[in-house]
């Protein structure tokens, strides 16, 4: 670290004003040049002739801060207003410290405005408690998993695959969003060699709440093919899509990660090749006929990029015609991903890969639950998944009522307006599922649809909704709560309800939110306090067996 800090000092930051640009600032002061790096690119001829230097300075530039929105298409497209509505609004002409803000503007390639850019940094974005609201609402929604923090390029791949049944749009480091929720007719295994690098995509993964992802450990270079039962028969499983993401030297990079400029050689590439090909062979293996491979690197390197695309045709002696190969340079750390569609009613048979995770909670155990004759009650992380096919102890809800529920923790049932309490009287304790319908004739009100789990107590109902969610659909229902700026506790704006409980400010570590929620269950309703971890619960594989 000292010896670091000797090179900065001898360096000083020769262009002040960009570390207030984009998410990557504060490495300005470092020393952004490699000679060798220049010749090689320059003797590629990748670059147009009279070009090449504002080519390099645009390297030397930190990457814009971008943002995507994701979730199911209805929400999507809620949160989406809320935004321009709400936020991007203010940050019209916003001038901080001498600074400029850049307003957010769409990605014009990406569908439906979904993806949104700005000149915005972290360290911008909390000069002003106008900004550090619109942050602790990126937070939160990124933890909710509605909204994905992420850069541009990484966003390109799953556009290149032109999924139908759904879209990917992240997986690791970008997320899957399902454009229709029903039928489950697709379903995505994503395959990492890197043990801890699965893990954080559960992790990450575990905020769609989706029951169509697998995540598996394994070479992608030795992938072994799978088998798939289907009317007694079993057929060997070939994939519609596969993304083929490689490890490779990441010179495309060098605009985020600082160390590329220092550390990037020739070799890095030549070292490479032999594994890309490899695993672009086994990726086509597995890819039926009339499928898309698209192979993704992060790297500009022809020998990384269409050396390895020529050696896959040459191999393929004319037997790809009927298979679609596209390349792309972007930034992924996935080592494979393969997205297989088949009918709900295969399931999987012996499954010759470590499965890491799948499926989705939809159960919760319930303390005291004999006394009850309920076992479980019903988990908001699998309430999407389930509710097509809950018939009964559903309590159609309004809006007032969806306040109530989210912002007391075991409101009266007299609390309730007078349809939504005449339902939940006629029905003993137990799990129901809070519905609101939205009204097309009502503009004010959110226009997508919102299940709760809850439960009916003796006297009181309780939404069992996570923290960060319970904040989501608030929002939706121009309720907004934050922290102030000084840290000093929460706020609320003009229109929430007087009764304030069960409601935090966001936090930006990460925390168990269901937990959270469930710790004062109601005395008597017979709820474990705190059941919320996977060996509490089961798991919705309707997909798999």
């Amino acid at each position: 670290m000292g010896r670091r800090s000797r090179q900065r000092q001898r360096n000083p930051n020769p262009n002040p004003g960009r570390e207030n640009a984009g998410w990557g600032a504060g490495y300005a002061d470092i020393v952004k040049e490699n000679k060798l790096f220049e010749q090689y690119y320059k003797e590629q001829g990748l670059v147009p002739e009279g070009e090449f230097e504002q080519f390099m300075e645009a390297m030397r530039e930190p990457l814009p801060a971008t943002i995507r929105i994701t979730g199911y298409k209805s929400h999507a497209k809620e949160i989406l207003h809320c935004l321009k509505d709400k936020y991007f609004k203010d940050l019209q002409e916003l001038d901080i410290d001498g600074q400029k803000i850049e307003a957010p503007r769409p990605l014009s390639w990406y569908p439906d405005e979904l993806a949104w850019h700005t000149n915005m940094s972290r360290k911008i974005i909390r000069k002003s408690p106008l900004l550090e609201k619109f942050h602790q609402f990126l937070v939160s929604e990124t933890e909710s998993g509605n909204i994905s923090r992420q850069e541009a390029v990484s966003m390109i791949p799953p556009l290149l695959l032109k999924i139908q049944c759904f879209t990917l749009t992240w997986m690791y480091h970008f997320q899957v969003s399902m454009q229709k929720l029903y039928p489950h007719e697709g379903f995505v295994i994503a395959n990492d060699v890197d043990n801890k690098r699965c893990y954080l995509l559960v992790h990450q993964a575990k905020r769609l709440n989706s029951p169509c992802i697998m995540v598996v450990n394994h070479d992608a270079s030795c992938i072994p093919a799978l088998q798939v039962v289907s009317d007694s028969k079993k057929d060997v499983l070939l994939y519609d899509r596969v993304l083929c993401d490689v490890p490779c030297s990441g010179d495309g990079t060098m605009r985020k990660n600082i160390d590329v400029w220092k550390k990037w050689t020739t070799s890095n590439s030549l070292h490479l090749h032999g594994l890309q090909l490899r695993i672009a062979v086994r990726g086509v293996e597995q890819l039926a006929v009339g499928g898309r491979m698209v192979y993704s690197t992060c790297s500009l390197n022809p020998i990384e990029d269409e050396a390895v695309i020529a050696a896959l045709l040459e191999k393929s002696e004319g037997k790809l015609q009927s298979r679609q190969i596209m390349a792309c340079h972007e930034r992924l750390t996935v080592s494979m991903l393969f997205l297989g569609c088949w009918h709900r009613n295969e399931g999987l048979s012996a499954f010759p890969a470590q499965v890491i995770n799948t499926g989705v909670k939809v159960w919760s155990r319930n303390s005291d639950g004999e006394e009850f004759g309920c076992a479980f009650r019903l988990a908001q992380e699998g309430i999407y998944t389930l509710q097509p096919y809950v018939r009964s102890r559903i309590i159609r809800v309004g809006v007032n009522d969806i306040k109530v529920l989210l912002t007391q923790e075991n409101p009266f049932l007299s609390k309730l307006e007078e349809d939504a309490h005449a339902q939940a009287k006629q029905m003993g304790m137990g799990s129901v599922v809070l519905k609101f319908i939205p009204n097309p004739d009502n503009p004010t009100e959110p226009q997508c649809p919102i299940q709760l789990c809850g439960w009916r107590g003796k006297t009181s109902i309780r939404a069992f909704v996570p923290r960060n969610e319970r904040l989501h659909y608030l929002r939706m229902l121009g309720v907004e709560v934050f922290r102030d700026k000084q840290g000093l506790g929460q706020k609320k704006e003009e229109g929430a309800p007087q009764e304030w409980k069960g409601v935090e400010g966001e936090k930006e570590k990460e925390e168990d939110d269901a937990a959270e929620v469930e710790k004062e269950a109601e005395p008597g309703d017979g709820i474990e306090d705190g059941s919320s971890g996977a060996e509490n619960g089961s798991s919705s594989r309707r997909n798999v067996s």
